[in-house]
C-alpha cells in the first residue's frame, strides 16, 4: 500500500506541473524540498523551488512532461519521459524525439522531499540500478 501512495504522489506531482498547477505542486513538496537539476544545481526550500517553478512556468506555459517508464527503487519513484515545450525552445516533434530522461522523486512522509533530474544514459541506469529491478509501467 505505501507504494501506491508514494507513486500517486509523485505522478500527482507530474501532473501539476503539467497542468501549471503551481499551488498543487507547492503543496506537495515538503518544506524541507530539494530540486536538483541536470547540472547537478540544487535548490532547497519548498518557497525558493515554487518561485523558481512560477517562473519557469511562465516563461514556458507548454513545458510538459510525458512519462514512458516507471520503476521503485530503493524506496524512491523512479520515473523515465521525455519534456516538450521546455527552455529548448526547439519544435514540440524535435523535442519529443529526442533524449529522454529521468526524474526521481524521493518521498517522505507523503511529499516530495526531493525532485531529481537525470539524462536517461545506460550509464546512469546502470548506477540507478534500473535494470535489477521490476519495472513497474
Amino acid at each position: 500500500m505505501k507504494n501506491n501512495i508514494r507513486f500517486d504522489i509523485a505522478f500527482r506531482f507530474v501532473e501539476c506541473i503539467n497542468r501549471l498547477d503551481l499551488e498543487g505542486l507547492s503543496d506537495l513538496m515538503a518544506d524541507y524540498h530539494k530540486f536538483i537539476d541536470l547540472a547537478g544545481d540544487s535548490l532547497i526550500g519548498k518557497e525558493a523551488v515554487t518561485a523558481a517553478w512560477r517562473e519557469y512556468m511562465s516563461r514556458f506555459p507548454g513545458y510538459m512532461i510525458h512519462i514512458s517508464e516507471v520503476f521503485d527503487i530503493d524506496n524512491e519513484v523512479v520515473l523515465v519521459g521525455r519534456t516538450t515545450s521546455s527552455h529548448l525552445q526547439i519544435p514540440r516533434s524535435e523535442e519529443f524525439a529526442g533524449r529522454t530522461l529521468i526524474w526521481v522523486a524521493k518521498i517522505e512522509n507523503d511529499k516530495v522531499a526531493e525532485w531529481r533530474l537525470y539524462y536517461d544514459t545506460p550509464a546512469n541506469r546502470v548506477t540507478m540500478k534500473m535494470a535489477e529491478v521490476n519495472r513497474i509501467a
